[in-house]
């Protein structure tokens, strides 16, 4: 069967749970350049599979309040491809925000090098794993 909207309620919870990225990045009175729209990215493919985790835990609170999660409307199997997928992508974006986020160095912001990224996408991977 194919996921339905309700089955969607984080994906579409997640582009509001990362709109505070773009926000605050406005709010320092820069324009939005793609260091805010990867850091939306990241936040946006983080949440499905951070909170479809935290709904297999808890599947039978939401079966008790008729909740609709991923985890109360389709299998463990199927709910786990679904995090599996959105934390690959998570890893993406973070393999392709390293090089372009900036960071404070006290001097002129500096993206991250390349030599930091390797290990960065490792802890990324081993996070998403756990996840």
């Amino acid at each position: 069967r194919q996921m339905c909207i309700r089955d969607r309620n984080i994906v579409i919870g997640g582009a509001s749970g990362a709109a505070p990225v773009l926000i605050g990045w406005t709010a320092t009175g820069t324009s939005l350049e793609i260091g805010a729209w990867v850091l939306f990215l990241l936040v946006f493919t983080w949440t499905p599979a951070h909170f479809w985790a935290l709904a297999i835990e808890n599947k039978e609170d939401y079966e008790e309040a008729d909740f609709p999660m991923l985890s109360t409307q389709e299998t463990f199997e199927r709910t786990s491809i679904f995090i599996a997928l959105y934390s690959c992508a998570t890893v993406i974006v973070s393999i392709i925000a390293a090089p372009i986020s900036p960071i404070p160095t006290g001097k002129k912001d500096k993206s991250l090098s390349l030599v930091k990224t390797p290990g960065l996408t490792i802890l990324s991977a081993i996070f998403s794993l756990l996840n």
